[in-house]
């Protein structure tokens, strides 16, 4: 589909990441602007197919403002899907955190709205595995957060996660031990738990909990490095967010939250 604009219903308007092939795009009948994904079947890779059905499936179970809306799936051509989602007009939580850290009611706010969105993630039987500033975008009517991305989700109800035992799963720097160490089985909604300790900690300071060099030393890090405390990056910082951070970022499931709602 080279040089291709037009995708099914779809008219393909700009390209959005140039790592990956995901365009602003328009329904012709609809007159709505979408975000459009697009996956190419390689006979090298299929895992890759299959994790892009389940990325829209498992965004299609979830209705919360919080959380981005998936309106249509499907194949326009053997060997090539499309999944169109919710354009959410606003920017990345990243692009925000490059202008400087936030203060205490905007991190309130982004707070209160990435559990609810998680909250919504949990009940319907998800854990979504991947939150990092990236995959957050404030939304610019009301500045409030939305989740994107369920590229590595994984169904609690499923008898098997898209993920092999001891394989790492995640973005380093934001991922909890269970999911370095590769343990499927480990991970639930406390491993989301865990990533939403990381953004808000790195709304506070600027950075990740877990800084490495490399991927082998992130594994080693998220292991056993504990992660200094919010407020020491600045005397304004209310030592109580260090203690939500910190109890988010345990290393054992078991001592963090159980849960978003927590």
């Amino acid at each position: 589909m080279s040089e291709t604009t037009t995708l099914g219903p779809y008219v393909l308007l700009e390209r959005l990441d140039p790592r990956a092939e995901v365009y602003r795009a328009r329904h012709e009948v609809l007159d709505r602007e979408v975000v459009v994904k697009l996956a190419r079947r390689d006979p090298q890779d299929e895992e890759a197919w299959h994790r892009f059905e389940r990325e829209a499936r498992a965004a299609a179970r979830v209705d919360h403002p919080g959380v981005v809306r998936v309106f249509d799936f499907g194949q326009a051509e053997e060997g090539l899907a499309y999944l169109a989602q919710e354009l959410v007009p606003g920017e990345s939580l990243r692009s925000r955190l490059e202008r400087g850290t936030l203060g205490a009611s905007e991190w309130l706010r982004v707070a209160r709205g990435l559990a609810a969105g998680l909250g919504a993630i949990h009940a319907a039987d998800l854990v979504h595995r991947d939150l990092k500033p990236e995959n957050v975008v404030l939304r610019a009517s009301d500045e409030e957060p939305v989740l994107v991305d369920f590229g590595l989700a994984r169904d609690l109800a499923a008898s098997q996660g898209p993920t092999r035992t001891g394989q790492a799963i995640g973005s380093p720097g934001y991922w909890a031990p269970e999911q370095a160490s590769g343990q499927v089985d480990r991970m639930g909604p406390w491993t989301d738990v865990y990533g939403l300790g990381g953004v808000l900690y790195a709304c506070l300071t600027g950075r990740p909990p877990i800084e490495a060099h490399n991927f082998p030393d992130a594994v080693i890090a998220t292991m056993r490095q504990v992660p200094d405390l919010p407020s020491r990056s600045s005397s304004e910082i209310d030592r109580a967010l260090d203690a939500i951070c910190l109890t988010c970022l345990a290393k054992a499931p078991e001592e963090r939250y159980p849960d978003a709602a927590a």
